[in-house]
């Protein structure tokens, strides 16, 4: 119902048990999104997924993660990529951060953005995402998923140092020989 959908808050004092808190979006961007702090810039940030036209990652940035995310409405040109009866999918509403440029296949998506403000040095930012490369027709809709690296400076603007798979698939048969994504966060090894 598009009165209920998009994207809730949930609160907990203590991070064990969990509240409804406020409809803070009211686009639906589908899976694989991200909020939390950005120590840098003082700020809450979201990434997001986004449609322009195909599956980019976008950005919003915010001083108070529990009011509503700000945004500049399509209005009349919303995308309503799952029917007019539901929400519309954010599409130019707010910034990419990463997509799919000229380098890319043709057909190709970027899902789960995994991106990490690195903990051990200044202005850093890391982003995970999977790109969707779609097979040619037939059959429609079913392509391969890997984990490639993107880098940014600021946390605005990501780019690829190179193309290849950061974490690549495993070999035909096994769980992974399809499709993965990274989750968010980063462990420390050694003397850091």
């Amino acid at each position: 119902h598009p009165d209920e959908g998009g994207i809730a808050c949930r609160t907990s004092p203590e991070g064990i048990h969990w509240h409804q808190g406020p409809r803070v979006l009211d686009l639906g961007p589908d899976t694989a999104n991200q909020a939390g702090g950005d120590q840098q810039r003082g700020k809450y940030v979201a990434y997001l997924r986004k449609w322009d036209p195909l599956r980019k990652l976008g950005r919003i940035e915010m001083d108070d993660i529990l009011q509503p995310w700000p945004y500049e409405s399509l209005g009349e040109d919303a995308y309503y990529i799952w029917g007019c009866d539901k929400i519309p999918v954010p599409s130019r509403e707010f910034p990419t951060a990463f997509g799919y440029d000229e380098q890319d296949p043709v057909e190709s998506d970027h899902y789960n953005p995994a991106a990490v403000e690195y903990p051990f040095a200044q202005n850093a930012y890391f982003m995970f995402p999977s790109p969707y490369m779609h097979h040619p027709d037939p059959p429609p809709n079913d392509g391969l998923l890997d984990v490639q690296l993107a880098v940014s400076r600021d946390g605005v603007d990501f780019h690829r140092p190179e193309r290849k798979p950061y974490v690549p698939l495993g070999i035909p048969g096994e769980v992974d020989c399809q499709a993965l994504y990274m989750a968010v966060g980063m462990i420390c090894r050694g003397n850091w």
